[in-house]
């Protein structure tokens, strides 16, 4: 089998309604995440998991429906592990490797979805981490074209992480509450 499937996260607006499709090929039901509003679900007590190795992927069907409203994701939680034992002189089957593959395949694709969660300027650079010995209120001078500076801010007795990006642009993060 191959996993052809571009699509690595579903999200959702709950309907409230039970189940929501996933569209890639999953190997075991503990290689999604789910949330409801941003709070992890727990496997087999908040939701099962069906199609655990078709290549249309399946569904998440919850045990209570989510409130209509809700935010519902569905993402990759593949487990970054190399479990297959490859015995020399012994027999390969196509199988095993294949589902070596697509576990390697999977991992990739997670994480390219995180990734893609991580801030990008409209340029598509992203920041990199910059560390400041002296945490101020006033941002580090912007970086050289092709980098980014991820630095912490103190604004109204607050904390904050700021991205600058290459264009100069700064964006907050997160502000501690």
């Amino acid at each position: 089998m191959t996993m052809q499937s571009e699509d690595y996260r579903k999200d959702y607006t709950s309907t409230g309604v039970a189940s929501y499709a996933y569209t890639w090929r999953i190997l075991d039901e503990e290689w999604l995440a789910v949330y409801v509003d941003g709070e992890l679900q727990t496997l087999n007590s908040d939701y099962t998991v069906s199609g655990v190795g078709e290549n249309a992927g399946g569904e998440v069907t919850f045990s209570d429906p989510p409130v209509a409203g809700l935010t519902i994701a569905i993402m990759p939680s593949v487990p970054i592990t190399q479990t297959t034992d490859i015995v020399e002189n012994t027999n390969l089957p196509a199988q095993t490797f294949e589902d070596a593959l697509d576990k390697l395949t999977a991992i990739a694709k997670q994480h390219e979805e995180r990734l893609n969660r991580f801030g990008l300027d409209e340029a598509g650079e992203a920041p990199v981490l910059y560390a400041r010995s002296n945490v101020g209120s006033t941002a580090p001078a912007a970086p050289a074209a092709g980098g980014g500076k991820i630095y912490l801010k103190s604004s109204g007795g607050k904390m904050q992480f700021v991205a600058l990006f290459p264009s100069g642009v700064e964006q907050v993060i997160a502000t501690e509450p």
